[in-house]
């Protein structure tokens, strides 16, 4: 239920940059919707959590979603961005999601607490 990864960058020790191609076969896309499916909320959550415990925060446990927007949705057969960034004296990871046609718009942001 992942989407392909084209690209990851650590930027530093607490930010990550990756580039995913999201495939019109995800599981996430069944039943949401027919008419035009767009990737729910949960999975960009889903898919922060992962690159946050593999690059960043290795034994990170979600705590609460402090802030989310979804902006723009997104949509099958699209590159996108996500940019995390780790704050510990927070215990707080802030994240984006950048459409990567050309106007690089935001498709969403929040802030998730972790423990």
């Amino acid at each position: 239920m992942f989407p392909i990864e084209k690209d990851l960058e650590k930027t530093s020790d607490s930010s990550l940059s990756v580039m995913l191609y999201i495939s019109e076969d995800l599981a996430w896309f069944e039943g949401h919707f027919d008419s035009q499916p767009i990737l729910p909320g949960v999975a960009q959550i889903d898919w922060v959590m992962r690159y946050t415990t593999q690059y960043l925060v290795p034994d990170a446990q979600f705590s609460s979603l402090d802030q989310v927007k979804f902006i723009n949705p997104i949509l099958p057969q699209r590159d996108v961005q996500i940019d995390i960034e780790w704050h510990e004296s927070k215990k707080q990871l802030v994240f984006h999601y950048y459409s990567m046609d050309a106007e690089h718009r935001t498709l969403s942001s929040g802030k998730i607490r972790l423990c």
